[in-house]
């Protein structure tokens, strides 16, 4: 057995350092091999004459320095290069600088390693409160779990997987250490997105793509510091494409074993959705960024091939993660003045079948009104036309929008209801109009038949619409009775010109000897 070694990346420390270091330096076992990394990492409190302290009276502890946040240097970037330099029989532990260890945590996981044989295992958490120092909650498992075979890695995944995504909690051989890409040694591009939030989960499935046998302690020996101020709290721009490369690792780490399983491919695609809701939290409560901003962020998880994927997807975490997307699009847009690709591209993905029809003059609207809103997220454009005709009747919301030039653009490719524009007739025959707009012109006639034969106060556009309608249908008795309808109309509003228009029409008709047309011609004559 070779050393051990542990790793804390500290900024801004000092609060918790005594605490996080005591627990790894006063061990009750295996003290004489901890070889302790810290790197001080361009802290502007006393963290680094804190850990300094400790180095001078502690040879084990060995500092490295950032002389500024983030930004590594020839020295720190040693920091990056001990897991590569460990022996077989070596290991590796890490440790967040708000967090510690139980001072049993080696005594316990070092025996559970060698007698099982491991190359990566994971103790339970304790998970409290900052402020409080409250519990509140546990990662535990029931019982050791030990994964060694192909089955075991495929089938027990969505049991190990919570213990073993996270870099802290765990013993690491050298063996796998070694490969874990970091810092130093994996590709810029990625380590650039990763580096800020996601780089222990990076890091640990490099590591875990060599493991042949991991272990899962059913003991809780780590304990972790819930903190408003750490990183998962803090919004990055490359949150979101964070949470795409750990799904990436994750199925390649799966297919190591064989064809990736449909439960675990679902599995997977909840772990994601969990991530983006976690981050669309962060990104609605950042108050340093416009609206505009936001969107440019969510259309990083909206473009995503993961995100799309998983929309068919039936876990709940699936669901909320698609109304969060949903609900941050319209919060984002609805105060927006001016049209906004990234807004449309949030739209698209959620409600394909509505969103070429949404302005962002309408966003406001929906985000207004909870049945709209609903529809709208459904995708259901015949509920939302249903919706927005209530609205309509109600002269619901008639200062602040145009409901009419919305119902007029969803249905623009709804046959005979594109043509109709008259908003008197939309208001007061709603129920009609829907039909139409459903393509139930048998049925929109008969009702239509019914309020003309109930002599109810109607306008030219009802019996224009009318007409239309039976002659779509070839009813030609329907088409009269609205012919001599509108013509009784222009005479009784005296619209001479067009009355005797339509009767010419009828006359050309061979229809000359109704009632109604009797009246009409009694009536020009007296004028």
């Amino acid at each position: 057995m070779g050393k051990i070694y542990f790793m804390t990346l500290g900024y801004n420390a000092a609060k918790t350092l005594k605490r996080c270091v005591d627990s790894v330096l006063n061990q009750t076992k295996y003290g004489d091999r901890i070889e302790y990394w810290f790197c001080e990492n361009g802290s502007t409190d006393n963290t680094r004459e804190l850990i300094e302290e400790y180095a001078r009276k502690d040879p084990r502890v060995k500092v490295l320095y950032n002389e500024k946040n983030m930004e590594w240097n020839e020295q720190s970037s040693v920091y990056w290069d001990l897991p590569k330099l460990m022996n077989d029989d070596d290991f590796l532990c890490n440790l967040d600088a708000d967090d510690y260890y139980d001072l049993d945590f080696l005594e316990k996981m070092i025996p559970f390693v060698l007698d099982n044989n491991l190359d990566l295992a994971a103790a339970g958490s304790n998970f409290f409160d900052e402020r409080s120092g409250q519990v509140l909650g546990q990662r535990k498992s029931s019982q050791i779990l030990i994964v060694d075979t192909p089955e075991k890695f495929t089938s027990h995944f969505p049991v190990y997987h919570q213990f073993t995504r996270t870099f802290w909690g765990k013993v690491f051989s050298g063996r796998v250490a070694k490969h874990m890409l970091t810092h130093n040694n994996s590709p810029a591009d990625v380590w650039d997105i990763v580096f800020r939030y996601g780089a222990d989960t990076y890091m640990v499935y490099s590591a875990l793509m060599h493991c042949n046998r991991i272990g899962i302690s059913s003991d809780i020996l780590h304990n972790y510091q819930v903190s408003s101020g750490s990183v998962s709290y803090k919004w990055y721009g490359g949150r979101f494409p964070c949470h795409v490369i750990q799904d990436e690792d994750a199925e390649k780490f799966l297919k190591r074993f064989g064809p990736l399983s449909k439960r675990n491919r679902e599995f997977l695609y909840a772990v994601y959705a969990n991530s983006v809701i976690d981050s669309i939290k962060v990104l609605r409560s950042v108050k340093t960024m416009t609206e505009e901003e936001k969107l440019k962020e969510l259309r990083k998880a909206v473009d995503s091939h993961v995100t799309s994927d998983m929309m068919d997807c039936a876990y709940p975490e699936v669901s909320r993660a698609r109304q969060d997307i949903f609900d941050a699009a319209l919060e984002f847009g609805k105060d927006l003045k001016e049209e906004n690709d990234d807004l449309k591209a949030a739209l698209k993905l959620i409600c394909p079948n509505c969103a070429p029809y949404i302005s962002v003059g309408d966003i406001a609207l929906y985000a207004r009104d909870a049945s709209l809103k609903n529809a709208l997220y459904n995708d259901n454009m015949t509920e939302l036309a249903e919706q927005l005709l209530k609205l309509i009747s109600k002269n619901a919301y008639t200062k602040q929008f145009d409901l009419f030039t919305l119902i007029q653009r969803f249905s623009e490719n709804k046959g005979l209801a594109a043509e109709i524009t008259d908003s008197k007739f939309i208001k007061k025959h709603g129920d009609i109009f829907l039909l139409i707009w459903k393509n139930e012109y048998g049925r929109a006639l008969d009702e239509m038949t019914d309020i003309i034969l109930n002599n109810k106060s109607l306008n030219e556009a009802f019996y224009q619409v009318y007409m239309t309608l039976a002659a779509l249908l070839d009813s030609v008795d329907e088409f009269l009775i609205g012919k001599i309808k509108l013509a009784v109309y222009y005479c009784n509003h005296n619209q001479i010109e067009e009355c005797r228009a339509v009767l010419s029409e009828l006359e050309e008709m061979g229809i000359q000897d109704n009632d109604d047309l009797l009246e009409i011609k009694a009536k020009l004559n007296n004028r």
